[in-house]
This record gives structure tokens, C-alpha cells and sequence, in this order.
């Protein structure tokens, strides 16, 4: 299934937080099911994603603050997350 394919079953298409921004991913993809129903629920693809630059990213950008705080500040951090990653 491709992007167009997931527009034409009229569902969301999931994208994922790489290097700073929300970045769809190409190719054929995944179709996400509900297990109780098999409908589709939403497509999703890491094709063409940057998995380098994402750990780069991740290393650089997070890593540093983690690294430099304690449990409890590790705790904070994932509390102030974006409740989109959360949901």
C-alpha cells in the first residue's frame, strides 16, 4: 500500500519523529489493523527514513540533556514530552 492507497481508504497515515520534524515514510508500507475488527486503522512506513540521522540526532540533541540529569530528572523530561508521542 502506498500513501495513496492509505488516502483512498480515508486512513491517517503515521509519520515519524526523526532529527526534529514528522517525516512520512514511502514506499509500500504497512497496513495497521484492529486485531478484534481486521479493519484498517492507519499506514505507516520507515521507508526512506534516516536512521543514522535519527540516532545522531537522538545522541546529540538528547542524549546530553539525559545523560546530565538524574532518574528524576529523566522522568520529568519524558513528562514534558509531546502528548502525541504518548497517545
Amino acid at each position: 500500500m502506498t500513501m495513496t492507497r492509505a488516502a483512498q481508504l480515508d486512513v491517517p497515515v503515521l509519520k515519524s519523529y526523526v532529527a526534529g520534524q514528522w517525516l512520512s515514510g514511502t514506499g509500500m508500507g504497512h497496513c495497521l489493523v484492529n486485531p478484534t475488527s481486521g479493519d484498517t486503522v492507519a499506514w505507516c512506513s520507515t521507508e526512506g527514513v534516516d536512521f543514522g540521522k535519527a540516532l545522531a540526532f537522538a545522541r546529540n540533541a538528547g542524549g546530553m540533556t539525559l545523560s546530565g540529569s538524574g532518574s528524576r530528572g529523566r522522568l520529568r523530561c519524558c513528562w514534558q514530552s509531546p502528548p502525541t508521542l504518548c497517545t
